[in-house]
């Protein structure tokens, strides 16, 4: 996706960076000729490249787990990771239902 920072509109989107840059341009050529300022002389040549694959991949940060009590894990293994009333399968540091 491509967006004009001083307007804050789409102004092409795509699959890959390099489909979304070239109808970009092609776009804002189509749209300098109705009186639109010309955007397409001010784009680096190599605009490809500025966002490098590493930036792009780091991710999500890592989800910290909550440290399960003592108290838990005791009841977890007197029912046999099953609810007492029910017989459904428990995850240890899951949600338990209660009825």
């Amino acid at each position: 996706m491509v967006l004009d920072p001083r307007a804050g509109t789409v102004v092409s989107t795509a699959d890959t960076k390099t489909e979304a840059l070239a109808a970009a341009r092609r776009a804002l050529r189509a749209s300098s000729n109705r009186g639109a300022p010309r955007l397409v002389e001010e784009l680096p040549p190599l605009q490809s490249a500025l966002w490098p694959l590493a930036e792009l991949e780091r991710g999500s940060p890592p989800v910290r787990l909550r440290p399960v009590s003592r108290r838990r894990r005791d009841i977890f293994a007197k029912c046999n990771g099953k609810c007492h009333y029910c017989c459904r399968p428990l995850i240890l540091d899951g949600i338990w239902h209660v009825e």
